[in-house]
């Protein structure tokens, strides 16, 4: 597998239309992914290399609009003819890169007592288990984080990830911590791991009470790495952070996330081209 950083957007697995909209008819064609419907349509690339735009077929009385979202800054010298949307980046990532077991060790000392509690508490409390989508939605619509989200993205989410889900080319892993006595779940989370690199991704997570006091996230996350980690896994993405112009609803997750030793990645502004 190719031991180097990928966002998940461009696995070479990866397919976006799983998880897109079925209103927009979302298709795959060669390097680019066209959607919407009109007088909005779109096609979307993902790629390090500016993408050939496919020849024209006869005459066009409204326009399609071609998006490039490139891996990394620069890649526009080889793109003439392109304009940049905006001037922040599109997405800021945060990546922990893992090449041995004593990963905990660049978190801070709030997150370490956090493991430190979670490995006592996991030997009486609680257990982690992994679980079929099904169950794992179940106990996620029932908890306080589907509740801020609001019914309409929690559905989106659950509709990208049951499309995900039925890909072959990825896995995706759902895993519950709840009480070992009597059952009840606490947290959850789900993560996808690509096929063709060492690339895993934290896709959803959830906590039933929103002042949970016991550190089962940290738990959750622990298993995720591990279980990973011994599978060969070294990049572990956890999902987009809080940016200028961004949700201000954003800041507290990613002010967790980021007690975790990740790093920032930040993707470059998308590059755009009209054509009638």
């Amino acid at each position: 597998m190719k031991d180097i950083f990928i966002p998940r957007e461009q696995w070479e697995e990866y397919d976006l239309t799983k998880s897109m909209d079925a209103v927009l008819t979302p298709r795959k064609r060669g390097a680019w992914i066209y959607y919407g419907f009109w007088p909005l349509l779109m096609a979307i690339s993902f790629s390090k290399k500016a993408p050939e735009l496919p020849p024209q077929k006869g005459l066009r009385l409204w326009p399609r609009v071609y998006v490039w979202d490139r891996l990394g800054k620069g890649e526009e010298e080889e793109g003439k003819g392109w304009t940049r949307v905006g001037s922040a980046p599109r997405k800021r990532l945060g990546v922990l890169e893992v090449r041995d077991g004593e990963y905990y060790k660049s978190w801070g000392d709030t997150t370490k007592n956090q493991r430190n509690r979670w490995l006592k508490m996991s030997e009486s409390m609680y257990e982690v288990v992994e679980v079929p989508r099904e169950e794992f939605f179940l106990e996620y619509k029932k908890s306080s984080t589907c509740k801020k989200v609001g019914k309409d993205i929690a559905k989106r989410i659950m509709k990208g990830m049951t499309g995900r889900d039925g890909a072959k080319e990825l896995r995706v892993h759902y895993l519950l911590a709840r009480k070992r006595e009597g059952g009840e779940v606490r947290a959850g989370i789900a993560y996808e791991l690509a096929t063709l690199s060492t690339n895993t991704h934290y896709s959803v997570g959830f906590l039933k009470e929103r002042e949970e006091k016991d550190p089962v996230m940290t738990g959750l996350l622990m298993e995720w790495i591990e279980r990973a980690r011994k599978k060969g896994y070294t990049y572990f993405n956890f999902g987009s952070f809080w940016k200028e112009g961004d949700p201000k609803s954003w800041k507290g997750y990613s002010s967790f996330k980021l007690k975790y030793g990740v790093k920032m990645y930040d993707l470059p502004q998308s590059l755009v081209k009209v054509r009638w």
